[in-house]
């Protein structure tokens, strides 16, 4: 299996088996590529993000440009009305500034930024050991993908260094604010 440890048929049900506060309360690392980043953003409280980082945390979060050609072509693919999935998008980036704003000397340690290619995978790393991942299939939206967890001393760890490995290079290409 390559390290894969849990297999979920979408997006909810990963959420509903494995909480956001159950993936980020103890990390000391998070990094995250996706689209508008909405389990960091939306469905993990600001105030338990700022203080792990605050106590020395890391965070690298990676966003599709809202500004860029490849959101537009999302909106389009799911059916949303242009300007729709960027103003989401907008709004976490934006949340996540006004964050590393507040948080002093250690605002180096939450790196934001974003991309504009196409959209291929939603994948976040905590801790350097574990890895959740999922598709971006057409037509259809993010919640609903499947989403499946790798860990990297599972197994051979294969697949977990295989999105590591995306992940990394992703982060070299984008453009950090």
């Amino acid at each position: 299996m390559g390290g894969v440890v849990a297999v979920f048929s979408t997006r909810s049900e990963f959420s509903s088996a494995i909480p956001a506060h159950e993936l980020f309360d103890n990390a000391e690392k998070i990094r995250a590529a996706g689209l508008s980043l909405n389990l960091v953003c939306q469905q993990y409280p600001t105030r338990s993000l700022r203080r792990k980082i605050a106590d020395g945390g890391h965070g690298c979060f990676l966003f599709l440009d809202p500004r860029g050609r490849y959101i537009g072509e999302r909106e389009k693919e799911e059916g949303f009305p242009l300007g729709d999935l960027a103003a989401l998008t907008r709004i976490n980036i934006e949340l996540l500034l006004k964050l590393r704003d507040n948080l002093g000397s250690n605002s180096g340690n939450l790196r934001i930024g974003v991309y504009d290619e196409p959209l291929r995978y939603n994948i976040i790393i905590v801790d350097d050991s574990k890895c959740v991942f999922q598709p971006y299939l057409p037509e259809t939206r993010g919640v609903e993908s499947p989403t499946l967890v790798a860990m990297r001393e599972a197994e051979d760890g294969a697949i977990f260094k295989t999105f590591d490995e995306v992940l990394s290079s992703l982060e070299e290409r984008s453009s950090f604010l």
